[in-house]
Order: C-alpha cells, then sequence, then structure tokens
C-alpha cells in the first residue's frame, strides 16, 4: 500500500514465555534414561499429583483429548 512503511523487525501479536533450553534438555535426558514418553512415566505422574495439589483434589485423571475426557465421564455417569 502506498505510503505505509514497513517495520524492520516483525511485531508479535502474542509470543509464547518460554523457559531456559538447559530446562528442556535436562528434561529431554531424564525422558531419555526412564524411556517413558507417555502415561505413567515419572514426569507424567509428577504432574499429575502437583496437579491435585494445585486444585486440592483427591482425583485426577490426566487424558490425551477431549474425546477421551467425554468417553470416560459418559462411561463414570452410566455406572452410577
Amino acid at each position: 500500500m502506498k505510503g505505509l512503511k514497513r517495520f524492520e523487525e516483525p511485531i508479535f501479536v502474542t509470543q509464547p514465555k518460554m523457559p531456559p533450553m538447559d530446562m528442556y534438555v535436562n528434561y529431554l535426558r531424564e525422558i531419555w534414561k526412564n524411556k517413558y514418553l507417555t502415561n505413567n512415566g515419572p514426569l507424567h505422574e509428577e504432574f499429575r499429583e502437583d496437579l491435585k495439589a494445585f486444585l486440592r483434589v483427591e482425583n485426577i485423571e490426566l487424558l490425551v483429548n477431549g474425546h477421551q475426557a467425554l468417553e470416560l465421564a459418559i462411561k463414570v455417569g452410566f455406572e452410577r
């Protein structure tokens, strides 16, 4: 467009807040060491327990997606 000046650097509307790369590398080393990539691994369980404490609840489940969450909710609803 005529008369508009381009910025030298991009302007990000949102930008994720990222921890230092060393923090990621430490987590990756732990994952490689214990060979747990998903459910019931040490980091999964640590997150689960921390989330329970943060939310002050007795029970919590971590699921892969919303579909699994809905299936679980329906199953629990029918068992009552």
